[in-house]
């Protein structure tokens, strides 16, 4: 789900407007498609317990897991579309001016990714120490909402 905005806008990069219609929506999917797997989980607990429940709930979010994979792997393989990066170029210098425009777009995603990913994972990751050093240690849910309320 992380490259479909790059790859939706990569296809129609030259079209007209709707080329960024289609890279906006791709963008927007991105928040669904992190939530989903949480909700999916969420549903799955609500199953009444057995004696192998754990190993089951596992297995059917891993497959569900696979499905969105699997979806794009087999609309990728059956666009008939042909790549703009098939197209041959008429001279050396035009090969090495595309080649370069390409290494700045791929520098540009990339740190723009990297940046986005150090932000949204590292506050992910260290959400807990900073709600504790926010919030003060050993507070109760009620205690942070009377406290929240009153700010």
């Amino acid at each position: 789900w992380k490259l479909s905005p790059f790859c939706s806008e990569g296809r129609t990069i030259h079209a007209n407007r709707r080329g960024s219609e289609e890279g906006s929506n791709a963008f927007f999917w991105q928040g669904p498609g992190a939530l989903t797997p949480y909700l999916v989980a969420l549903l799955l607990l609500q199953i009444p317990p057995s004696s192998s429940l754990t190993s089951l709930q596992f297995r059917i979010l891993l497959g569900a897991g696979c499905l969105p994979a699997l979806a794009v792997l087999y609309l990728q393989t059956s666009d008939t579309e042909p790549l703009r990066s098939r197209r041959l170029s008429k001279s050396p210098r035009e090969a090495a001016e595309e080649a370069h425009w390409h290494l700045w777009t791929l520098l540009g995603t990339a740190s723009t990714w990297f940046f986005f990913d150090v932000s949204f994972y590292g506050t992910s990751i260290f959400a807990p120490t900073i709600l504790a050093s926010v919030f003060g240690k050993g507070m109760s849910l009620a205690g942070l909402t009377v406290r929240s309320a009153r700010s």
